[in-house]
């Protein structure tokens, strides 16, 4: 018999789960409208690709700086370009700190895609790609990832509630 487990169902929940809980709560989220997510949304880092491999004190140490404010990355911001195009940018030192990293948010396959391959960012972060489901209301997970020749590589997960 199969042991039935509860969905995650905050940022915490979902900070303790392993890799496997999160990929399984993001499928069974529902893809937000394009025009759903607008302004400012506060960020919680969830889970870093690779992050259990590191040994165990560092790894206590990762994770204690995830959830606070020595943690620099404070969330998106979503709105529209002067063409009305739908975009984002990442905030970062406080919730009214700079806008820095900006990306264009359109369709994805049931989620919204974050694109960071837009003119204004450095090269590096060109090969960015994100998507975002909502769980609950106000409540989303994301997932970063790097495209990698013709495949995007995830490497972290994020939660997005309404600041």
């Amino acid at each position: 018999m199969a042991l039935e487990t509860a969905a995650p169902a905050d940022s915490a929940d979902l900070r303790n789960a392993d890799w496997v809980t999160i990929e399984a709560a993001f499928e069974g989220g529902a893809e937000p409208d394009l025009t759903e997510l607008d302004g400012a949304y506060r960020g919680r880092l969830v889970s870093v690709w690779g992050l259990d491999m590191v040994p165990t004190p560092l790894r206590w140490l990762i994770d204690v700086v995830f959830g606070t404010p020595l943690m620099p990355w404070r969330g998106k911001r979503f709105g529209r370009n002067a063409s009305g195009d739908r975009t984002g940018s990442n905030i970062w030192l406080t919730m009214r700190g700079p806008d820095i990293v900006s990306f264009d948010v359109g369709d994805g396959e049931r989620s919204l895609r974050l694109d960071y391959d837009v003119a204004r960012n450095p090269a590096p972060l060109r090969v960015i790609r994100g998507d975002v489901r909502r769980l609950a209301p106000g409540l989303y997970l994301g997932r970063m990832a790097a495209r990698l020749g013709d495949r995007d590589t995830p490497v972290l997960w994020f939660t997005l509630d309404n600041a």
